[in-house]
């Protein structure tokens, strides 16, 4: 583990890559009893599985925007959830993806959410002209429009989407570790193999999976290490996938200067425990490959150790 938190440059692109995976933009509309009889409000969330290591991702992350956020459990779907609401609060974090951009298609709703706090800090919310134009730019975000907001506001006109043009020349192994860090995976799978004298082997992979919508990004995540493979699933979904010994190698020769944080940092110390062991042809014996079964079975889902 290389940079601390201090380390505002790497941990700054971290932070990016986190947000291009499993962080949002979003804005709610309820009704108020303000003039106008709508409310708007701004959030910005990083969503994490409910553990004890994420927690302290997401305490470092609310410390490193200087704990202008809060961290709750959702416990219907097991997650934490750092959440960041306010415009002034909003106004921080715009600040910082101005800075270190955004890659995945995820860029789209951010522009979208930078027109919506224009328009909050133009008081035009406050018109109905104004809520209208929310309204509509709202109607774009994955979630959509409400029921009650399609029902109140059936008249609203359909805006053009913000260009979707991320300047992939930037990416970086410190946005990469971010992004790993909430869309990508490790594997030792051990599964048989009748050529092997055990009827056994272990086959690594590292993974990082997108919608299909940003594949563009998964295409320079390769070019960036110069190996590895992409593959079109059937669901609008693909994957960037490193499977052979060598390119893992030489992934985790490239990936030293970075850092993961939480459960994923977690994991990523096993699998380099299980490469070593392969390196050294150990899992050609029972033991190497009983170890190998350990590790497997103490990562990804099947953790039950969070200590950090």
């Amino acid at each position: 583990m290389n940079y601390k938190l201090n380390d505002k440059e790497n941990f700054t692109w971290f932070l990016t890559g986190l947000t291009d995976g499993d962080g949002g933009f979003s804005v709610g509309i309820i009704k108020s009893t303000n003039s106008i009889g709508w409310s708007v409000r701004l959030l910005y969330t990083i969503t994490a599985e409910n553990n004890k290591a994420n927690k302290i991702m997401l305490e470092k992350i609310n410390l490193f925007f200087n704990n202008i956020g809060r961290i709750i459990i959702d416990n219907s779907s097991n997650v934490l959830r750092l959440e960041i609401h306010g415009l002034n609060n909003c106004l921080i974090i715009r600040e910082h993806f101005l800075k270190y951009p955004l890659f995945t298609y995820k860029l789209v709703y951010f522009k979208l959410w930078c027109l919506i706090i224009d328009l909050m800090l133009a008081k035009k919310h406050l018109t109905w002209e104004g809520l209208l134009q929310i309204i509509a730019y709202k109607s774009h975000f994955p979630k959509g429009l409400s029921n009650l907001l399609i029902n109140s506001f059936p008249n609203y006109e359909p805006v053009i989407l913000p260009d979707y043009t991320p300047n992939l020349t930037v990416i970086n192994i410190f946005w990469i570790a971010g992004f790993i860090n909430s869309d990508g995976g490790f594997t030792l799978y051990v599964c048989k193999k009748e050529t092997q004298s055990l009827g056994e082997t272990c086959i690594p992979s590292v993974h990082i999976s997108q919608n299909i919508k940003s594949k563009i990004v998964l295409e320079q995540i390769k070019t960036f290490f110069g190996f590895g493979q992409i593959y079109n699933r059937p669901d609008q979904t693909c994957d960037y996938k490193i499977s052979s010994l060598t390119n893992i190698n030489n992934f985790i020769a490239n990936f030293k200067e970075a850092q993961l944080l939480g459960a994923k940092a977690l994991d990523y110390l096993e699998f380099c425990l299980g490469i070593e062991i392969i390196n050294k042809k150990e899992h050609l014996t029972k033991k190497g490959l009983n170890n190998l079964k350990f590790l497997s079975s103490q990562m990804n889902y099947k953790r039950t150790n969070f200590d950090i």
